[in-house]
């Protein structure tokens, strides 16, 4: 029997896309259909002046709108809308401090890949859970996830009857 976590699956595919697409250069960014505003603190609001550049290359598109407030006009485009805002408030609390966000390229698209995959127990279509498969398969890693997690488990026969208590 194989198990597939969805989730450390899909975080993986979004991981190896979002990687290469940092590394060639190229955003994939999406304009929301409503800005989202979001009150920062003072540190992320100055991160966020500091790293824009960065942010854009990630997706994120915004102005500043008042002290503490940013009113984001775009994100990732394989981030869903509802995610949004966690993720920035968490990519901005991570960039506070001397840390250079380019040196992290892994980590970041760790991040966004964790908070733009499908979640445990959403339910997939068969055709959406094939294809999960299918892109599983092509990554360069796809026994885990950007964090470590396995995204398969495989339990044999022998283990099964074992835990059914059989012969």
């Amino acid at each position: 029997m194989v198990l597939i976590d969805q989730h450390a699956a899909h975080e993986r595919v979004l991981f190896d896309r979002i990687l290469q697409r940092l590394e060639r250069g190229e955003p994939a960014s999406q304009l929301l259909l409503i800005p989202h505003d979001l009150d920062l603190t003072p540190a992320q609001v100055a991160a966020f002046q500091q790293h824009a550049p960065w942010l854009q290359a990630l997706g994120f598109e915004g102005e500043l709108f008042g002290a503490h407030t940013i009113r984001l006009r775009a994100a990732p485009s394989d981030m869903p809308e509802g995610r949004v805002a966690r993720a920035l408030d968490l990519l901005l609390t991570d960039m506070v401090g001397d840390r250079t966000p380019d040196r992290r390229l892994r980590q970041t698209a760790a991040l966004i890949a964790c908070h733009s995959a499908i979640r445990f127990g959403d339910s997939l279509t068969p055709e959406t859970a094939r294809e999960l498969l299918r892109s599983l398969a092509a990554t360069d890693e796809p026994i885990s996830c950007p964090h470590g997690r396995p995204t398969t488990l495989i339990l044999p026969d022998d283990q099964l009857r074992r835990l059914f208590k059989r012969p």
